[in-house]
């Protein structure tokens, strides 16, 4: 994709400029692909997922209702949690793009215009100005990362919660005769 996608700006005639400034077309060249691979990917993986998800829950419905619901409630509290952290981790990383874009475009800008900024005694404000927008993107990218893993974190606790009780429930419907190996 990322082949295609140069070789289509290099086929261009050379007075055509690419539409937007060079850091964002920078950015999309390179976080763009990951955005399409990833979107691809995810999609046959939740299908296959799912369907071996509904025929472990109906063994389990028909093993042991109560366990059944117990393994479900769980999952619907981390499914609910990553629907509202997916939303605010997409703006989180939409920011982190634009600020990584707005950087990218200021080096370029920098590096183009060095003489420029130099006669005019200008290269002090631009560095400062550097300096601001590289502070803004490592805002938005520590905030992308810790925000994402901490709901990492909360989803791999929940999980391993979810199956302590389950076990411990099992063991408890075991001893109780109420189910059996």
């Amino acid at each position: 994709l990322r082949t295609n996608l140069v070789r289509a700006a290099l086929r261009r005639p050379g007075a055509v400029a690419l539409a937007g400034p060079v850091g964002d077309t920078l950015s999309r060249f390179r976080d763009d692909v990951y955005a399409a691979e990833d979107a691809l990917d995810w999609r046959d993986e939740i299908v296959m997922n799912g369907i071996i998800a509904l025929i472990a829950f109906s063994v389990l419905i028909w093993v042991d209702p109560v366990i059944a619901l117990a393994t479900v409630l769980p999952v619907i509290a981390i499914t609910a949690l990553a629907r509202v952290a997916s939303e605010r981790l997409g703006r989180l990383r939409a920011e982190s793009r634009k600020a990584t874009s707005e950087v990218t475009g200021a080096i370029g800008d920098l590096v183009a215009g060095v003489t420029t900024l130099q006669s005019a005694g200008a290269t002090g404000r631009a560095l400062a100005h550097f300096r601001n927008l590289g502070q803004r993107r490592k805002r938005a990218a520590l905030l992308d990362v810790v925000i994402g893993r901490v709901v990492d974190a909360l989803g791999g606790n929940l999980v391993a919660i979810g199956t302590s009780a389950i076990m411990l429930l099992a063991a408890s419907r075991l001893q109780d005769g109420a189910m059996s190996i």
